[in-house]
């Protein structure tokens, strides 16, 4: 992990200082922040503002706890230098963007009626909208069940061939389907090497179902779960 601010040299009484911090968890868990600005203010957001009073010497140090008794924490050193004189005075100016991952998937996806004895790929697809401040992101499925995981069910029955899914969007408009794993893992559906806002998505399923497969009286389903992740801390 490591800690940035900005401006990076010295600075004045009363000039706001922003803080940054990067920290990544190999076992993915979920990170809180803690700020301690030397100065007896704290704050507990993974990007801070702080503006010290009085003149000094002082180390804000940020600790990440992963939420497992795991914990790291690093320095950033801060020189608060007197005014030098009534001509000019160097005033920082800055902004902190908070964390967005953001997906909407709007409806159910519905293939319609399956029909018995004939060999047909069934396809339906689903409108999405995402956002992203990740300098990187990716947008995954993946079969949460333990049931006949990646394949739609019906009571203890699962159809043949598991489902298969796409995602494309303006950059990406032909984009393949692929399986949802059966081992429970994420399908990588689209990759976004920038943070955008409000992209437009759709998302495609397909169902292949051949002729000599036995199909049962009742509905095919299962409830698949998508996921926008940021990839680079």
């Amino acid at each position: 992990m490591s800690v940035q601010r900005n401006p990076t040299g010295d600075v004045h009484p009363g000039d706001p200082v922003a803080f940054t911090g990067t920290a990544s968890d190999p076992d993915g868990d979920t990170l809180t922040y803690e700020w301690d600005f030397g100065d007896g203010a704290k704050a507990t957001t993974k990007d801070a503002m702080h503006t010290y009073n009085d003149i000094g010497v002082y180390f804000a140090k940020l600790t990440v706890h992963d939420g497992h008794d795991g914990s790291a924490s690093d320095l950033v050193k801060v020189t608060v230098t007197p005014l030098s004189g009534d001509n000019e005075d160097e005033v920082g100016v800055g902004g902190v963007v908070p964390g967005v991952l953001s997906l909407e998937v709007t409806g159910s996806a519905n293939f319609g009626a399956f029909v018995p004895a004939v060999t047909r790929d069934y396809t339906a697809s689903l409108s999405a909208v995402a956002t992203s401040s990740a300098t990187a992101a990716e947008l995954t499925v993946r079969d949460p069940s333990a049931m006949a995981t990646g394949h739609l069910v019906n009571g203890s029955r699962a159809l043949a061939n598991p489902v298969q899914v796409r995602a494309t969007n303006t950059a990406n408009p032909n984009t393949a389907y692929a399986p949802v794993p059966e081992n429970g893992s994420r399908l990588r559906l689209l990759t976004f090497p920038g943070p955008f806002t409000a992209g437009q998505l759709s998302i495609g399923f397909k169902q292949t179902i051949n002729a000599a497969e036995p199909l049962v009286t009742g509905g095919y389903g299962k409830t698949l779960v998508f996921t926008l992740s940021a990839t680079t801390p």
